[in-house]
């Protein structure tokens, strides 16, 4: 298991940020985390949608999904 911690500025988006470099349009990484402060969105091809709000806990399959942080 990873552990790390990250920082994302409002904007940024997985498939427009990392994706590109990796040759991907979507993250397939099992994500679990605590979300400090902010707010970001991971979206699903199925059209499921989970908001990540600060000082939540969350786990994003890994199953196809994008991710974002709000501006």
């Amino acid at each position: 298991m990873t552990i790390g911690r990250a920082t994302y500025e409002p904007g940024w988006k997985w498939s427009e940020h990392v994706g590109p470099g990796v040759g991907a349009t979507r993250c397939n990484v099992e994500h679990v985390g605590l979300v400090l402060s902010g707010a970001a969105t991971a979206a699903f091809d199925d059209g499921r949608v989970v908001e990540l709000r600060a000082g939540e806990l969350f786990h994003i399959p890994p199953i196809p999904h994008d991710s974002w942080v709000r501006r």
